[in-house]
């Protein structure tokens, strides 16, 4: 008896692309798994905390969060430089992706809306609730921030540099209205202040995405316009981090709810 020819399965799932991962499991792995009790830059290329590591203390930082879709990741490799340096000469000079991890998985990007801020446990709670309220009462829904500029960025302390897209949003000035809620609260909280020394002063052109890093990139890499490259990023949520619990505060008139993940 002959076999029945039934059709291969891949023939339905060839070109098909798989599906993204869901936020809250990217949640879960967006921060770096400690593997030792002590800060050690040699398990991290390098690189050194701003804020050193304190048991009982817990790591905070608020932001935005932007997974780009596979043409706009295509988009951010080739503007990496990276390929322009050999793999056998990692060293002060070498430029690391943050598009995707060291097994080659696909990583969210992130906006900055506060500093690497330290909480106490019982600061947690008061800390989250006041962020939570401050931006309902902002009024921020969600928007649209344009990529500018593509340029080298030095983290307050001068350790490490990013090669960031800087955005600018609409005439609403949702990122700088943000900005002044997380501001407020984390001067409540005697932490310091992201882009500020005085709390008047709004740099659009402070925000950016960082898509790579490199212990010493002065003089790597001008200026560039990136408007053609990609047109627009569209963010609906704030994202807080505290230890490795990840909450999410929509951006919308309507929802009045905070998730947790």
């Amino acid at each position: 008896m002959g076999l029945v020819p039934y059709p291969d399965s891949d023939d339905d799932d060839r070109g098909a692309k798989p599906p993204q991962l869901p936020t809250a499991l990217l949640d879960l792995y967006s921060s770096t798994v400690r593997n030792s009790t002590k800060d050690d830059p040699e398990m991290h290329n390098g690189r050194k905390r701003i804020v050193g590591h304190v048991p009982g203390n817990w790591p905070t930082h608020v932001y935005l969060e932007w997974m780009p879709s596979p043409e706009e990741r295509h988009a951010l490799t080739d503007l990496i430089p990276a390929k322009r340096v050999s793999e056998c000469t990692r060293g002060s000079s070498y430029i690391y992706s943050l598009l995707v991890s060291d097994l080659n998985v696909s990583l969210p990007l992130h906006v900055s809306l506060s500093r690497p801020l330290v909480l106490r446990t019982e600061q947690k709670s008061a800390f989250l609730e006041q962020i939570e309220n401050g931006i309902k009462l902002s009024v921020v829904n969600c928007f649209e921030a344009t990529p500018t500029n593509l340029c080298w960025h030095p983290n307050e302390i001068g350790s490490r540099w990013f090669l960031v897209l800087q955005l600018r949003t609409s005439d609403q000035g949702e990122l700088p209205k943000l900005l002044s809620v997380c501001n407020t609260v984390a001067e409540r909280f005697g932490c310091p202040l992201l882009y500020q020394n005085g709390k008047q002063e709004q740099d659009n052109d402070k925000f950016h995405v960082s898509i790579a890093w490199s212990p010493n990139a002065r003089g790597a890499c001008t200026a560039s316009d990136v408007t053609d490259v990609i047109t627009r990023i569209s963010f609906s949520e704030v994202k807080v981090r505290i230890g490795q619990e990840v909450s999410t505060i929509p951006l919308s008139r309507l929802s009045r709810v905070l998730r947790k993940k």
